[in-house]
């Protein structure tokens, strides 16, 4: 993320140091300037802190190309006139990432995420804690950013992006057996979570 280093170049500070700040591990400012991972929305959230900026102006992609903002958190005060749709707009490109990354994770089969039948349940419970998240943020924030829940059908569609990768976790994790039980209690937990939460979201962009 070239945002990220420049911000924390402008304010003097070493990767260390914003680290600190933030209170995330060091390793993880670098593999997010490095592009080697996504940033959560709670380190987005931490990062933004640290460097006194809106999570918006954090992710705001400052090549000559597109100015997009994508974030799962933005900060609603000074949202300029055009800043929802770009918001939005952003918002379904971070989600589709992350979709291709879990697509990629399901299929590999050497993926160590699929090692067990453990770590395959931790793994499926882990995308659906995420896609829950989503669903949570858009119904909260949904309506203020875009202005009508009609204006957010691409976005709902896309926070359905759990449904091809667990889909594919769960053929793997029959072939494995039978993860441990907290791994399996998880992964029910959060699949009544997510499934909840769609519903909701259906409630609201349908009415």
């Amino acid at each position: 993320m070239e945002t990220l280093r420049r911000l924390r170049t402008e304010k003097g500070l070493s990767q260390a140091r914003l680290a600190a700040r933030a209170e995330v591990d060091p390793s993880t400012v670098n593999q997010i300037e490095r592009g080697a991972r996504e940033a959560s929305p709670a380190t987005l959230r931490k990062l933004a802190a640290a460097l006194d900026v809106g999570i918006a102006d954090l992710l705001e992609d400052a090549s000559p190309k597109a100015h997009r903002r994508s974030s799962l958190e933005p900060t609603f005060n000074d949202l300029e006139a055009e800043r929802p749709s770009v918001v939005v707009d952003g918002m379904v490109g971070l989600l589709e990432r992350r979709h291709a990354r879990r697509l990629r994770q399901a299929d590999d089969p050497n993926d160590p995420h699929f090692r067990d039948a453990t770590a395959a349940a931790t793994w499926i419970a882990d995308v659906q804690e995420e896609a829950n998240e989503v669903i949570r943020w858009i119904l909260e924030h949904g309506e203020a950013l875009a202005g009508t829940w009609e204006d957010l059908g691409m976005m709902a569609g896309v926070a359905l992006f759990a449904e091809n990768p667990v889909w594919i976790g769960k053929q793997r994790l029959k072939a494995m057996g039978e993860p441990d039980e907290l791994a399996a209690r998880r992964m029910e937990k959060t699949a009544t979570a997510v499934q909840e939460a769609r519903q909701e979201l259906e409630t609201a962009v349908n009415g």
